[in-house]
């Protein structure tokens, strides 16, 4: 059962911002009829030479031990690169699992072992956004009709 609001009541739903800028992390998003799946999203930023600038909502922070000591790493954006064969070659060899991490890692150019663990602490918008910026290096384009 859904539950409807009276008449008359507002009830917000959307990915608002503030007068401030602020994203409220408690309104929802709803897609419309119509919408493109594939449109980037509007904190992705196309740059002169093909790449695209995403900023994450949250950035994630992560400790990497090394051979040199122990290093700290924030991820606060990533620049995604128009992908090519060989990165679809190494791509289309790996597990269906491993297919997306190991999208981002070639299209970011950020090794694989640091993406895997990013990702799985990222929030789950942001897994959405870096989606929708990868497909739009994937698509061919919007489908046409007969």
């Amino acid at each position: 059962m859904v539950d409807n609001a009276p008449d008359g009541d507002v009830v917000l739903l959307g990915d608002a911002q503030d007068e401030g800028g602020e994203v409220d992390p408690n309104v929802v998003e709803l897609r419309e009829d119509g919408d493109d799946d594939t449109k980037l999203p509007d904190r992705a930023v196309v740059r002169d030479d093909g790449s695209i600038f995403l900023t994450l909502l949250r950035p994630v922070t992560l400790k990497f031990k090394m051979a040199s000591g122990i290093r700290e790493e924030s991820f606060e954006s990533f620049v995604f690169h128009p992908l090519t064969g060989a990165d679809m070659r190494v791509i289309k060899s790996k597990p269906p699992e491993s297919v997306t991490t190991t999208t981002i890692s070639r299209s970011t150019r950020i090794q694989e072992g640091k993406i895997n663990p990013v990702y799985d602490r990222m929030d789950a918008r942001d897994t959405m956004d870096v989606e929708r910026v990868l497909m739009h290096f994937l698509n061919s384009g919007r489908p046409t009709g007969r």
